[in-house]
């Protein structure tokens, strides 16, 4: 069994090295972990052509985990539910949102998370 911990946005640097120190080597992502998220995934934007995670963001959140020794190892909710509930009640706009999951991992693969 493998141990993660949250990566925590709002934390900085000493909660990163503070989970290295605790003998944490991976650390798992949520929407929350995104530098613009109260914009990129905001109710009004949830079903827009941006509402997913950019590799040069996912690079960013990630080389900072790197920095303090860290892996990232996933994103557990990429997107907050307003953003994939269309695809849960089958209303319109789910393509939009299932086209943006679909980005989302594919720029997972690119930051190789």
């Amino acid at each position: 069994m493998r141990v993660c911990a949250y990566e925590l946005p709002d934390a900085g640097q000493d909660y990163l090295r503070f989970l290295k120190q605790f003998g944490i080597d991976d650390v798992v992502l949520s929407s929350r972990s995104h530098p613009d998220a109260a914009q990129r995934f905001s109710a009004e934007n949830a079903d827009s052509a941006g509402a997913h995670w950019d590799v040069e963001d996912l690079e960013l959140v990630r080389d900072r985990c790197v920095k303090a020794g860290l892996k990232v190892v996933a994103i557990e909710n990429p997107v907050p539910a307003c953003c994939y509930d269309k695809i849960m009640l089958g209303q319109p706009g789910r393509d939009q949102q299932i086209e943006n999951i679909i980005v989302t991992i594919r720029n997972m693969g690119r930051a190789d998370i």
